[in-house]
């Protein structure tokens, strides 16, 4: 017979000389019944553990693999994580090739994805008729049906509306950045992912909420479509109504990566999913950074009274300490950074509270230079002039720009983070910078000459000027004068531009009355023109170009309010032209948010780095990722309202959830505890240098929340003496 040793044995002989299972990363290996809890840090190896223990289950168990449900954060993730299955199952075959048999396990049946992904592989292969015929749409579709739907009860609600009354007076007025629609969709979810008691809210205050929840409902009923909140709703009212039993039974192990990232409806799903209480969860709530998502990191931090609450068991519980990503002194710093936030260590708002136990650094020394630097100035500017002659100094060191890496809480060049200053410092050296959302996209050359070209074949006529309003819609009207402007400065400049404006003219002038084009036709004719075909060559171009198009795609998709079939698929001529309605739409739909939205919030899953550029990114685009070299940008945190809101959505909804949970933290210090964690990141990307840009004056920062302890003349003592241009370590 095949046991756990010889798999554990024949796991660390795969692994080669370099390394092998840690013990605690044994113990979660061999750890297989029960609920269990493990404590990952940063560079800990979850990711191995999680691979070994899933074929530990399979070979020496003999687990049917149907039976496995794995859920990662990322569709890449998964991808990542089946990978390295496929080869380290290859290889342990290729060792026990005259014992073939326990290894002959197939991968193929195993549910791995994220949340999102294996609800709906549920839902389709228990075929449950609710689902039948559903569309899953994202943020920016959810927007476009809510507005082409919505009422004076809901979205275009006068500000002295009970909704709005209620939203300013517990969340505050959405900023100008922020548009109604946006605020409300987040509250729409924030309702269905936090399992919110409607009666509770209606007692609170929140009766005209209600209202505008039950019409989002049954919106999204009557069109046909889920977005990922109500998709996890289906799922775990089907689940529990009894009308995915067979799945359910047949399910026995259930293990969670990033588990400090999930929020109260997932929480739920996992444990009506691991029905056996064979539920393995993996993560760091160090690292928890999407609560303005509607993640809880509270239900890491509750995991073990929730397994009580349901199977009468405790968990068993793991710490994985080793860091074998980063030199010992930046571990050192950055384990020291999280331990010197007083609060954060105190009543339970940590698992490791004060750093208990202690990460262990088991990479060795790699590099000459120091391994924390503070690159300082007497302001921004002389800062990112020394950061840009420092890095630029590195280039010896590094094989290729892409091995360093910046990460500040806003990549906008042009906001007040002030990261805009320091890229083009960097570009004047002639240093190569990838930051596509450093702009935002209604702002970008080639989007306004995708929309621009499209206005003047649609919209010959120039009716957008009677569709826009000057008042209300003043930034979108000058936006499409702009646009078509750079459109009609194309055409001057290129034939190809011109050859097609003019036929496409020619085409809808000429055509009968009822004659349809499919929008998405011309979007890809224009994007087969020659300045497109160009740009698409530039990553960063070629970025926003794709944003573009989905935006494009989904609003063609965008339900009437009436037949609720897509409305804008086909474009109808009508008296010699594109008809009144879907010029309508093209502008006050699809320019006007993208106008409105300026650039797509959430980081893309599949974030590229690029060969030969540095990688400017937020701190939630590198999760997951390293770096040879990390820049901290943006230590002294300014009190932006927008930090706020997802603590105060917290606090207000907690203690009305379904299953409630008291909340003794501060709006001000859970906003502090999310920034904390985030720094934590992105110090810990770091495998050989940690440089932390550090002027003595920033105007307008008052707030140190990058620093050790807030401070950071702490900060400062801890990694050395001051001297011109720069602190090491």
């Amino acid at each position: 017979m095949y046991h756990e040793d010889d798999f554990i044995r024949d796991y660390n002989e795969i692994l080669g000389d370099s390394w092998s299972l840690t013990e605690s990363q044994e113990e979660v290996v061999r750890t297989v019944d029960g609920p269990i809890l493990v404590s990952a840090g940063p560079g800990s190896g979850k990711t191995e553990c999680i691979v070994a223990r899933t074929l530990r289950l399979l070979i020496v168990e003999r687990v049917d693999p149907a039976s496995i449900v794995v859920t990662t954060f990322t569709r890449k993730a998964a991808r990542q994580l089946l990978d390295r299955m496929s080869l380290r199952l290859m290889q342990l075959r290729s060792l026990n090739r005259d014992a073939p048999e326990p290894f002959q396990a197939d991968l193929t049946g195993i549910i791995v994805g994220t949340i999102h992904s294996i609800a709906e592989r549920l839902l389709t292969d228990s075929r449950v008729p609710s689902f039948t015929a559903m569309t899953m749409i994202d943020e920016i579709q959810l927007r476009m049906l809510l507005i082409n739907t919505g009422t004076t009860a809901n979205i275009y609600t006068p500000n002295t509306h009970p909704l709005r009354q209620f939203n300013e007076t517990q969340f505050g007025k959405p900023p100008p950045w922020e548009a109604w629609v946006k605020r409300l969709t987040s509250l729409m979810n924030r309702i269905t992912e936090d399992q919110i008691d409607l009666d509770a809210l209606e007692e609170n205050g929140g009766g005209a909420l209600v209202d505008a929840y039950d019409w989002y409902r049954q919106v999204m009923s009557n069109s046909r479509r889920l977005d990922f909140a109500l998709l996890l709703d289906l799922t775990l009212s089907e689940l529990k109504g009894g009308g995915m039993e067979e799945i359910r039974n047949s399910i026995q192990y259930v293990m969670v990566d990033e588990y400090q990232d999930t929020n109260p409806i997932q929480e739920d799903l996992f444990f009506t999913l691991a029905n056996t209480a064979n539920l393995c969860v993996v993560g760091d709530d160090d690292q928890s950074l999407y609560r303005f998502r509607g993640a809880s990191v509270e239900c890491m931090l509750n995991f073990e009274s929730q397994c009580i609450q349901h199977w009468g068991e405790t968990p068993s519980k793991v710490s994985l300490v080793e860091n074998f990503r980063s030199h010992p002194i930046i571990l050192e710093f950055y384990e020291e950074y999280m331990n010197s936030q007083i609060g954060l260590n105190s009543n339970q708002n940590r698992i490791r509270q004060n750093g208990e136990p202690a990460l262990v650094a088991e990479r060795g020394v790699m590099a000459e230079y120091p391994p924390v630097i503070l690159c300082q100035g007497e302001n921004q500017e002389e800062t990112d002039e020394r950061l840009a002659d420092l890095i630029r100094d590195l280039e010896p060191t590094v094989e290729d720009w892409s091995q360093i890496a910046i990460l500040s809480p806003s990549v906008q060049e042009d906001s007040s983070s002030g990261i805009g200053s320091l890229i083009r410092s960097l570009e004047e050296r002639g240093i190569p910078v990838y930051n596509p959302r450093g702009k935002n996209m209604s702002e970008a050359e080639e989007v306004m000459a995708l929309f621009g070209i499209m206005s003047l074949v649609l919209d010959e006529g120039e009716f957008y000027l009677d569709c826009l309003s000057p008042t209300h819609d003043k930034d979108t009207l000058d936006w499409v004068k702009d646009a078509r402007l750079i459109g009609t400065e194309l055409m001057s400049s290129n034939e190809q531009v011109r050859e097609y404006v003019n036929n496409g003219r020619n085409a809808i002038s000429g055509a009968e009355d009822g004659t349809s084009y499919y929008l998405l036709d011309v979007m890809f004719h224009i994007l087969n023109l020659e300045p497109f075909v160009e740009w698409e060559k530039d990553p960063t171009s070629a970025w926003r170009l794709a944003q573009a198009t989905k935006w494009i795609e989904g609003y063609s998709m965008t339900p009437s309010g009436k037949t609720y079939n897509p409305a804008f698929q086909n474009l109808f001529v009508e008296y010699g032209g594109v008809s009144v309605h879907q010029l309508n739409g093209f502008y006050r739909l699809a320019c006007n948010t993208i106008v409105k939205e300026r650039t797509v919030e959430h980081e893309e899953e599949e974030e590229v780095v690029v060969p030969g550029h540095i990688s400017v990114m937020t701190i939630h685009q590198a999760k997951g990722l390293e770096f040879d070299i990390v820049v901290g940008f943006g230590l002294s945190s300014r009190n932006s309202a927008s930090h706020r809101l997802p603590a105060l959505m917290h606090s207000f909804f907690a203690p009305i959830r379904t299953r409630p949970i008291t909340t003794l933290t501060s709006v001000e210090d859970l906003r502090d505890f999310d920034s904390f964690r985030s720094y934590f990141v992105a110090f810990s990307r770091a495998k050989h240098a940690l440089i932390l840009h550090d002027p003595d004056h920033w105007k307008g920062r008052p707030h140190q929340r990058g620093y050790m302890g807030c401070n950071k003349d702490a900060t400062r003592s801890y990694v050395g003496t001051a001297s011109p241009g720069g602190v090491v370590r």
